[in-house]
């Protein structure tokens, strides 16, 4: 079974596995995830990792040996004509008188050809497909998994969206209540027409904040849709579970992405194959060895008459122009270039993944210290309702107040989203 046929039956398998049973109109996480096994851009990387390992067969197939079948049949005329000095006997040219008789002429034969020693010319190509198509495997995980950060980044997100329209929902009930205690303390005398009037800008404002919060869930699902790679329909996104646990250790990340990371395995992959393709080009300067056997039948009348051989060549290039030193320094050049790239990238992955690890301690601290802007902001909203009710607080300070809490839940909200995104980045930049 090819890898293309391999990979395929495994992301099938994946797709059937169960997953755990969600409430009907409900989507959880991992069932999104399991929708975007079959994004396009998987399936490209599958693609090409298909086309790597049947480049590797086809370099294979220069280890065996060519069979080649040929069959032929002709008529033709047989009439004699001497080329200029030929004589027959006596010195004299005889002249045979021509015709328009024809006769078959039958041919047939098999033949082998095979490679016996290049001085390792076809095992360095042969090597160096094998290990392109294992770095084709790498860059397929790598996909994958960049595939499922798009997804858990566009699902927080959208949760995130989701979260705010509920915040907006709750300071429109909010605000309506001021209105609604500042229009009977006007009708009792106890407040001006200001606080009505107030209140209702307050209010009015809470609404444009909903409608702003619901295009962002539109535009968040939107995202989440495109990461997924087909429509979700009218689906309640269920929120994971708080893994919890301690601050990651950034040096211990970057050793670990160090070990995993799909990409480093990719492009120490490459430079392997790029030192096997180097000594493929340093055998050019040796001879090859080859033999072949051939067996045939030929006559114009059956039974035709059979003849075989066997036989063995060594070429050897002796000089063609210093093209194959050119070659080897080429490939040297690559084999360099391979290098400095998984270098590069180990540069890279460490700055990635240093700062995913710091990201995740940041947004924990914040979204602990949002949760308590939002039990202070909420005490000092009861204390400036309870004065306004009391005839002692202004309408202004009620809105400074809501105002405040509105924002901080808003900030609970997107850091607490944020450090699920943090997490998400740091599974990916150590390459889980």
């Amino acid at each position: 079974m090819t890898l293309a046929l391999l990979l395929s039956a495994a992301l099938g398998a994946a797709a059937a596995a169960p997953l755990p049973a969600s409430a009907p109109g409900t989507l959880t996480l991992e069932e999104a995830l399991a929708r975007a096994r079959s994004h396009p851009r998987s399936a490209q990387a599958l693609a090409v990792a298909a086309q790597a390992e049947a480049r590797a067969r086809e370099v294979f197939g220069s280890f065996l040996p060519d069979v080649n079948a040929t069959a032929s049949y002709s008529r033709a005329t047989s009439n004699f004509a001497p080329s200029p000095g030929t004589q027959s006997g006596g010195g004299f040219r005889v002249a045979l008188p021509e015709t328009d008789a024809t006769s078959p002429y039958y041919a047939a034969a098999l033949s082998v050809q095979a490679p016996l020693w290049d001085f390792g010319r076809t095992l360095g190509q042969v090597r160096s497909a094998r290990a392109s198509e294992a770095a084709a495997r790498s860059d397929l995980a790598a996909a994958r998994q960049d595939v499922e950060l798009q997804v858990r980044t566009s699902w927080f997100a959208a949760l995130a969206a989701q979260a705010l329209v509920q915040v907006a929902d709750d300071t429109i009930g909010q605000m309506q209540k001021h209105l609604d205690f500042a229009q009977a303390s006007l009708e009792v005398g106890r407040r001006t027409r200001f606080d009505v009037t107030r209140a209702q800008v307050d209010l009015t404002n809470a609404r444009i904040t909903k409608l702003q919060a619901d295009n962002g869930v539109a535009s968040a699902r939107a995202a989440l849709e495109a990461a997924v790679g087909e429509p979700l329909g009218p689906v309640r996104l269920v929120a994971p579970e708080d893994p919890g646990g301690p601050d990651p250790r950034p040096a211990d990340e970057v050793e670990r992405a160090l070990r995993q990371r799909p990409e480093l395995r990719a492009l120490d992959l490459r430079v392997g194959a790029a030192e096997q393709s180097l000594a493929a080009a340093r055998s050019a300067w040796f001879p090859v060895l080859s033999a072949s056997g051939q067996y045939g039948w030929r006559g114009a009348d059956f039974p035709l008459v059979h003849n075989w051989q066997v036989g063995a060549a060594l070429s050897w290039n002796l000089f063609n122009g210093f093209s194959d030193a050119a070659a080897v320094d080429e490939q040297r050049g690559a084999v360099e270039q391979a290098r400095a790239a998984r270098e590069l990238e180990a540069l890279q992955v460490r700055s990635e993944v240093e700062q995913a690890a710091l990201a995740v301690g940041e947004a924990r601290a914040r979204r602990d210290a949002a949760g308590v802007l939002v039990t202070q902001a909420q005490e000092n909203l009861e204390l400036a309702e309870g004065r306004y009710q009391a005839g002692v607080g202004s309408i202004v300070d009620l809105a400074d107040a809501e105002a405040a809490l509105t924002s901080a839940r808003s900030q609970q909200v997107r850091a607490g989203y944020d450090l699920a995104t943090a997490r998400a980045k740091l599974v990916r930049a150590v390459g889980e």
